[in-house]
């Protein structure tokens, strides 16, 4: 599917290296995810282009996200949300053999200068700070994209509003929501 958008990309370019399962990351450290080595231009290691594999996560207990067309939305959300040109972005073709259930997978690049953070790597709050200031920053960029140019700004003001009208509640559930999410780390880090 790549190649069809691509089709400057060698025949042999996504010839397998190595690939193998992966546990890394926050939100997707229990899900299915593969690392792929591919060739890339040429048959030397130095241009070798590394894929992650995801399958697609069951969200269908969690109201509010809305999923449809297997991986299709999430190629959506990360093409607008990512700060990075998605050029190895794409849902992986489903094989005839697979049963109408089995999920979906997708897979894009892994990015060279990609860290998992750990604890270890935060050396004060303020780091902390910083890196939840640009992902919202992403998110807030990347749900309004695909919003008609002309209302981008009506959009902005209203936001805007809204932030200021629920600011007390939005400041009480960062409370609860961050209290939950350390006692779920506490509970994933004892298992």
């Amino acid at each position: 599917m790549i190649r069809e958008r691509q089709p400057d990309l060698n025949e042999n370019f996504f010839n397998l290296v190595r690939f193998g399962r992966h546990n890394g990351g926050l939100g997707s450290s229990l899900d299915f995810k593969l690392l792929i080595r591919v060739q890339g231009e040429t048959d030397s290691p130095n241009d070798d282009v590394i894929l992650e594999a995801k399958e697609v996560r069951d969200m269908s207990g969690v109201s509010c996200v809305r999923r449809g067309f297997g991986a299709f939305s999430i190629l959506v959300s990360q093409s607008n949300i990512g700060r990075q040109d998605p050029r190895f972005l794409a849902q992986v073709p489903r094989d005839p053999s697979e049963a109408v259930d089995d999920r979906p997978f997708w897979v894009h690049e892994w990015v060279a200068d990609y860290h998992e953070l750990t604890l270890s790597d935060l050396r004060s709050p303020s780091d902390l700070e910083g890196i939840a200031y640009d992902v919202g920053v992403q998110l807030g960029q990347g749900h309004i994209r695909g919003t008609a140019e002309t209302l981008h700004e009506q959009l902005r003001v209203e936001q805007r509003r809204m932030v200021d009208e629920l600011n007390r509640e939005m400041r009480r559930a960062i409370d609860d929501l961050s209290r939950l999410v350390i006692r779920s780390w506490e509970h994933y880090r004892e298992e």
